[in-house]
């Protein structure tokens, strides 16, 4: 368990460092970048760089977000098309979003570039890319943002003629947004499905929504949320779209009302702009019907000038084929049935020309009524037309229902595709734990059984261990025997036969020398002394216990006297302990001591001894003595003397080290340093 969780840990330490490293290498350019979100942006060759830098992001949330408000942004431009990598930033940053399964990038993305497509005039790739947008908003259960892209594909449809589809989506569309606060979009919804209802001939229910719209623009309006001159522009267009409703109903009065309204209430609204020229065509269209034609032809003719002039900017299609048809009625109605037809048979032209098919059945409608000699032509014309629309009606409806298919088809593709990597991926992963666990099994295996046979070999020493503790037992008591049996002897024996001796001496002849006499019994008496010690430490219970040896040591030093009346001092480290030391290791370091103290009670003429036990770390200690006496030249006796060499040899034996630091009359200082665990230790320092 430990291994599996050290390498968890590993590959979770790593990520985060890749992570780190990654998010690091990001944010310098990010950060540069994110403060042109509140620069006003001027000119293309700024947006240019802007996008520049976009492109050289790399793909991270934070990045593909940046990018996508950039496009938004720009796209505001009213020349953002020049923008030479606007499209490279689209492609690219909807290639990041789908590697990065980014869905709700991804569906804005394909939103930006439905709009690229709409104002390119390419209505079915801008269908295309609102459905699998659509999509994505759908999988985000993002209910708002699938409100506006069916108002966006009602917009498509209508334009298409395909009324009864637009207004479908429009109704979708405003189920979805009923939770929604956005004025803009619902004014935007309304009107259209205003629109769609007068080219359905539900005028009733067109004027309800016509209603609608025009209490949002004022709502707008009051929330700041659209400027004057954008609200003026709205109540035009809406009072444009009423002008049209009423023509329609042959209320031609309520027609030429709302055409005014519409030019005269907008007084911010361009005199070179469509729909300026669009309610102009409705005034006098409602005009001719009402028998009015003071200043008509004058302007008439300023629409056409109007149109003319843009259709040389560009291709710009208008409402000059409505306007040459109007144009025509106006001959009409002054009898000139000549300019009527002539006029009517440009409207008819121009309206082919602009794939413009509904002005152009009004057309054919106008000169199959009022040509008689082409009558027939006209007729056929028209039939041909109205079936080519029904047969265009007929196939936008299939185009969009095809659209719609095949992206259904695709995204069930990938998600079959997604659903089959995610089988693969969770098949391999299984492989993969299995192996790594069949590895980790394995291992602890191995592990156990190493852990098995340590336990067998620990066993093994244990029981050698006990049988050399046994074996060591048996010889200690032997050798303790033994030492009972010649202390029993030594004080038996020799100390009552040298006492006896003594006592004999005593009552020698009193006129004996008397210094004879006393040397003699002093000697005798060191000798019982000696044999003494030696019997009691021969008897001692194998001088394993911590606190009678250290009382040995202590009673040896308090015992001793000398003719120079040296006073001596002894302290021993209370984390000693001697139960680390066998019986001849405690032997040994006992005569060391005595035979020291006896050197200095015989040479030194020392006033003050101090004895020092340190111990320096487990196992290892130090033994110092120092004095104050006249010290003596190290050269002159060196190995010289039996006390010497006994001090050296068992220094030796006990694997220990000594070192003599002394000159004359600056007395001596000893320094024995013992290693417990180093009995083989064989050096000497004098």
């Amino acid at each position: 368990m430990n291994f599996i969780k050290y390498l968890l840990l590993i590959l979770v330490a790593l990520l985060l460092t890749i992570s780190c490293k990654q998010e690091n290498k990001n944010n310098y350019v990010f950060n540069d970048l994110d403060i042109t979100k509140e620069d006003s942006i001027k000119t293309i060759t700024k947006a240019d760089s802007l996008l520049t830098q976009a492109l050289s992001l790399n793909n991270n949330q934070k990045n593909r977000f940046y990018s996508y408000e950039l496009l938004k942004k720009l796209y505001s431009l009213d020349h953002f098309s020049e923008c030479s990598k606007y499209d490279s930033l689209i492609n690219q940053l909807l290639s990041k979003a789908l590697k990065a399964n980014d869905d709700a990038i991804v569906s804005r993305v394909y939103k930006i570039k439905s709009m690229r497509s709409y104002y390119s005039s390419q209505l079915d790739s801008a269908y295309h890319y609102l459905v699998k947008a659509e999509q994505g908003f759908t999988f985000l259960k993002d209910s708002i943002e699938l409100g506006k892209t069916a108002i966006a594909k009602a917009q498509i449809l209508f334009e298409y003629g395909v009324y009864t589809e637009s207004e479908k989506e429009i109704l979708t569309g405003l189920k979805l947004l009923k939770t929604s606060n956005e004025k803009r979009i619902l004014y935007r919804a309304n009107h259209l499905l205003a629109i769609n209802l007068t080219e359905l001939f539900e005028f009733e229910q067109a004027r309800k929504y016509f209603d609608n719209t025009r209490v949002l623009i004022q709502e707008l309006l009051e929330d700041k949320t659209i400027s004057q001159k954008q609200a003026e522009y709205f109540l035009a267009n809406l009072n444009n779209n009423l002008s049209h409703l009423y023509y329609y109903e042959n209320d031609y009065k309520n027609a030429k009302k709302f055409a005014l309204k519409g030019i005269y209430e907008s007084p911010t609204l361009s005199k070179d702009s469509q729909l300026y020229t669009i309610l102009l065509t409705n005034l006098i269209k409602a005009k001719i019907e009402l028998n009015e034609y003071k200043d008509t032809n004058k302007i008439i003719e300023e629409i056409i000038a109007i149109e003319t002039s843009k259709n040389k900017k560009g291709p710009y299609s208008g409402g000059l084929p409505s306007t040459l048809l109007v144009k025509a009625k106006y001959y009409l109605h002054k009898n000139d049935l000549e300019n009527a037809i002539f006029y009517g048979t440009q409207a008819y032209k121009r309206a082919t020309y602009e794939k413009k098919y509904q002005p152009a059945k009004e057309a054919l409608s106008f000169l199959a009524k009022y040509d008689h000699e082409n009558t027939l032509s006209h007729i056929q014309h028209f039939m041909e037309l109205n079936d080519s629309l029904i047969k265009l009606n007929r196939h936008s409806k299939n185009t969009f229902a095809r659209i719609e298919y095949e992206v259904e088809s695709l995204s069930n593709q990938n998600k079959k595709l997604i659903a089959d990597k995610r089988i693969i991926l969770i098949i391999g992963g299984l492989l993969i734990l299995i192996f790594i666990g069949t590895i980790i099994s394995l291992i602890q295996y191995i592990k156990n059984k190493n852990l098995l046979f340590q336990h067998k070999n620990k066993l093994n020493d244990e029981k050698i261990y006990k049988l050399i503790l046994e074996q060591k037992e048996l010889s200690e008591n032997a050798k303790f025997s033994e030492r009972k049996r010649i202390a029993k002897e030594l004080h038996d024996g020799v100390i009552n036969r040298i006492f006896t001796t003594r006592f004999h001496l005593m009552q020698i002849n009193c006129n004996s020398e008397e210094s004879q006499r006393l040397m003699l019994i002093n000697e005798l008496h060191k000798a019982e002394e000696e044999i003494r010690t030696i019997s009691y430490l021969l008897n001692q219970e194998k001088l394993s216990d911590q606190s009678r040896f250290d009382q040995l040591v202590d009673d040896l030093i308090s015992n001793q006297q000398n003719a120079f009346n040296t006073k001596f001092y002894y302290k021993a480290d209370e984390n000693l302990k001697w139960d680390r030391l066998n019986s001849e290791q405690k032997l040994n370091l006992y005569r060391i001591l005595q035979e020291i103290l006896q050197n200095i009670n015989k040479h030194s003429q020392a006033t003050e001894v101090i004895i020092t036990i340190v111990k320096l770390m487990v196992g290892k200690f130090q033994l110092i003595i120092k004095d104050n006496g006249i010290g003596y030249d190290v050269n002159k006796v060196k190995n010289k003397g039996l006390g010497l060499k006994n001090i050296i040899e068992r220094t030796k034996r006990l694997g220990a080290s000594i070192s003599t630091t002394t000159k004359p009359n600056e007395g001596v200082k000893i320094i024995l340093e013992l290693d417990i665990y180093n009995k083989h230790k064989k050096r000497a320092n004098r």
